[in-house]
């Protein structure tokens, strides 16, 4: 819905509508860089998960109060926490979800 926000609401062509759109797609990554580094170093993967949602919830109000006469820096910046906090989200509750995952019994599995 943001590429249509940008063009139809802001009147930006598309090529405009997709680099703005850039620093958000960077940001994805970098979440998940950073959610990657924290589980290695200290684990913290339900605190990390927390984190991670708070962040994306706080990015889901802000995209949420975009308006027409929004100025260049806010869109900029208000485009970014959602991405960021799903960089975060992702990874640490997929292995959350493993860590609790009785490892032993897919080895009963696998022998079948």
């Amino acid at each position: 819905m943001l590429p249509l926000f940008l063009q139809v609401v802001l009147s930006e062509s598309a090529s405009e509508a997709g680099l703005r759109l850039i620093p958000p797609a960077v940001a994805l990554p970098l979440g998940g860089l950073v959610s990657g580094i924290i589980m290695s170093v200290w684990g913290h993967l339900g605190l990390l998960v927390k984190i991670g949602s708070i962040i994306l919830v706080i990015g889901c109000y802000l995209v949420s109060s975009l308006d027409p006469g929004i100025s260049q820096w806010k869109l900029f910046l208000f485009l970014i926490p959602t991405n960021f906090g799903q960089g975060i989200v992702y990874p640490s509750s997929l292995f959350a979800m493993l860590a609790k995952y009785e490892h032993s019994r897919s080895f009963l599995i696998s022998q079948c």
